[in-house]
């Protein structure tokens, strides 16, 4: 009887832990450096924020107090062009995969994409990729690295064809907290750095007051 009691706390716990690691809310810090073949450099740089659980994720740019009222006071009313990349990703787990809706906050509009405009709003329909950043499974195709790592993380990388791909893997959560990828003659370099942030509440229960319309409605 204590023996199934300790199994009993032991699964209560585990599964505890996969809830935990579900609700989290990350910072997506992007840096990318490209070498051009004229020798000029240019670099990009901007963040995202994720907020997800089990079965559905949030993901939207986080843009300057500044900048963000510049695009309010210059923001026309009547026109339908939707900004994608200012619109906030509203991911939901499917069966076969994910469905996708953009949300317009300025406009308070809720925008459905259907699968077959996946490819124009550069979404794969993926659902493990997306939630987990990365899909563990490639990690199978990657070999563990000696680099040195956070305790509770291992490095992994990969090389093939020119690139390189190394992610800093947690192993507890399940998500990478870094990933470096690019040319191998370091004319591309890419790196994205995943911070966890405070759980608030999750953006998707403030959206009583949008209204629903189809991506289809904003194509000319």
């Amino acid at each position: 009887m204590m023996f199934k009691k300790i199994v009993f706390s032991l699964a209560m716990m585990s599964i505890a832990q996969i809830v935990s690691a579900a609700n989290l809310t990350l910072l997506m810090t992007h840096d990318s450096k490209t070498v051009a073949a004229n020798g000029v450099t240019s670099t990009v740089h901007y963040q995202e924020r994720m907020y997800r659980q089990e079965q559905q994720l949030w993901l939207e740019r986080v843009i300057p107090t500044k900048v963000y009222q510049a695009k309010e006071e210059h923001h026309d009313g009547e026109h339908k062009h939707l900004d994608l990349e200012s619109s906030a990703r509203w991911i939901t787990k499917q069966p076969n995969g994910a469905s996708l809706r953009l949300v317009n906050r300025h406009d308070k509009q809720i925008v459905n994409v259907n699968m077959g405009d996946y490819d124009a709003v550069g979404f794969d329909g993926k659902w493990l990729s997306t939630y987990s950043l990365i899909d563990p499974q490639q990690l199978k195709t990657m070999t563990l690295s000696k680099r040195v790592a956070p305790t509770g993380s291992q490095w992994y990388e990969t090389t093939k064809e020119g690139r390189y791909l190394r992610v800093l893997w947690d192993t507890k959560l399940a998500i990478p907290r870094r990933m470096e990828s690019g040319q191998v003659d370091g004319t591309q370099q890419h790196t994205i750095q995943i911070d966890i942030q405070p759980t608030t509440a999750m953006p998707w229960l403030a959206l009583k007051a949008y209204q629903e319309k189809e991506y289809s409605d904003f194509l000319d």
